[in-house]
């Protein structure tokens, strides 16, 4: 649906890129508008800011209200260091309003245990343990406690990884064995190894169940004021 919304300074924004190197959901704030781009603060990972490469497409989404997202189609167009790092999108022809809640993460905490997917002749490592600390009907960020991990020398995450991941959803249903594609892997300072990844296999059924407990979520946080 076409809204006559307008972007904002300051707004805060999400960069979601779904294919490449760069495939990744990235937070970032509004610095400064024009006719033709947004300049937008450019993402950190860890201590590392990340450049997008010029051209590259992305969707970007925002909210308004609680019940109320947008998004718009836009790419990189510029890229500068200083005074503070930034990158310029190109400004929307259009944006809409959507009911589309893929792109909608919830802050939770449930545990996950991760096995690694075999591809063509890979040794597959041990399964390890994660806490899912956000989920959508898109995927989930999951973290890893380093200090638990440092003794294994078997395995290696990166992007690209597949792993095959079994949770809980309380009073709703179980995942068993979901397959996801990380698309980006971030250490953060509390010495966690953070994963964010898409879902590749799961049902529309489950994708509901899923926005089912994420708006039970989002009103325990309101009430709390925590959102």
């Amino acid at each position: 649906m076409k809204t006559a919304i307008q972007i904002k300074i300051m707004e805060q924004l999400q960069l979601v890129v779904s294919d490449g190197p760069q495939a990744g959901v990235y937070s970032t704030r509004v610095e400064d508008l024009s006719e033709a781009h947004i300049v937008v603060d450019a993402p950190v990972s860890g201590r590392d800011v990340i450049f997008l490469e010029e051209e590259l497409p992305l969707w970007v989404t925002f909210a308004r209200e609680h019940d109320a997202r947008y998004r718009f189609r836009s790419k990189v167009i510029g890229r500068a260091s200083k005074p503070i790092p930034t990158i310029s999108i190109a400004r929307p022809k259009k944006i809409e309003r959507t009911q589309d809640r893929e792109f909608v993460r919830v802050p939770t905490t449930l545990p996950a245990r991760c096995v690694f997917v075999k591809k063509k002749d890979e040794e597959i490592p041990a399964p390890f343990k994660a806490s899912i600390i956000d989920i959508s009907a898109g995927g989930i960020r999951m973290g890893i406690d380093l200090h638990a991990q440092e003794a294994r020398t078997d395995w290696t995450i990166k992007r690209g990884t597949f792993l095959s991941v079994t949770f809980d959803l309380p009073g709703l249903m179980r995942f068993d064995q979901k397959e996801v594609r990380v698309i980006n892997v971030i250490e953060d300072r509390w010495e966690r190894l953070i994963l964010l990844c898409m879902f590749l296999d799961i049902t529309e059924g489950m994708r509901e169940q899923i926005v089912r407990y994420n708006l039970a979520q989002q009103r325990v946080l309101l009430r709390k004021g925590l959102l």
